[in-house]
């Protein structure tokens, strides 16, 4: 073997979900000399044998990744307890082993895996819950960019306002919830189970660097959004009035983009 083709073989014995012994009579059922393979290429001595020193390496595996997302994740955590918490890891890493050199992403898709675990069938609320985390945690490790101020669109005259696009701080994030998850981080004492009412919010690094969050209505989500996907101004205001009837959506417009300034959530364009 090559040393790729070691390292590809190694890395699918720490991720074998049963045990390192049980992943190689796996990969020897699939028509691999696996057992050859790990004779020729793993040692042991009188004190560990070969197939116990990788099992070690397996299980120091599996708790490393286990301790990042319970890191990235210490509310989902919190609500399951350990026990849940350690059995949804496996189940998670078994459908999303790591896919990136930095276990930064390892928590992305566990959002989305909890969606359809059946967790949700007694706490409907869990995705929800991750999925605000997660938005937390991006934003806390997003790139900086300094801030668009009022001042900067002064020199601009009100016939080009319609035509004007704006670009979000990387750091600010939009999130739909059904649930209202934001009171495990807003109280001390959060409730068992937190009461189902879609609404959105918007995720920013406050003035001390550390993330903040506000809700929106309807409105001002589809306002947002429309910004944030590049279109200008007067589009943005034409989205929103079409969405949301009987508004005025110059006025709204003036509103939200006062509200955005306030909170620094534009950057100049690049």
């Amino acid at each position: 073997m090559n040393l790729e083709e070691l390292q590809s073989f190694f890395l699918s014995l720490l991720e074998a979900p049963e045990g390192v012994a049980r992943g190689l009579a796996g990969l020897s059922a699939a028509g691999m000399p696996a057992g050859d393979l790990f004779s020729a290429h793993f040692r042991g001595d009188e004190r560990l044998g070969a197939l116990a020193r990788v099992d070690i390496y397996a299980n120091m595996y599996f708790f490393r990744l286990r301790d990042v997302l319970a890191e990235d994740f210490p509310r989902t955590r919190g609500v399951l307890g350990e026990t849940a918490f350690h059995n949804l890891v496996t189940d998670f890493l078994v459908a999303h082993p790591p896919s990136e050199p930095s276990l930064r992403w390892l928590g992305r898709p566990l959002p989305r895996h909890l969606e359809s675990s059946p967790l949700t069938s007694s706490l409907p609320f869990l995705p929800d819950l991750a999925r605000l985390e997660w938005e937390w945690l991006d934003c806390f490790q997003a790139l900086d960019a300094p801030a668009l101020l009022r001042s900067m669109l002064a020199p601009v005259p009100p016939a080009e306002w319609p035509e004007l696009t704006f670009c979000f701080r990387p750091s600010v994030r939009f999130l739909s919830l059904e649930f209202e998850v934001e009171a495990f981080f807003l109280e001390s004492s959060p409730p068992a189970r937190p009461v189902r009412r879609p609404h959105s919010l918007v995720i920013f690094r406050g003035e001390d660097e550390e993330p903040a969050f506000f809700e929106i209505d309807e409105a001002a989500r589809v306002f947002y959004e429309s910004l944030a996907s590049g279109r200008p101004l007067a589009e943005a205001c034409s989205e929103m009035a079409g969405v949301c009837e009987d508004l005025d959506a110059g006025g709204e417009a003036a509103r939200y983009l006062s509200d955005a300034f306030d909170r620094e959530l534009f950057s100049p364009k690049p």
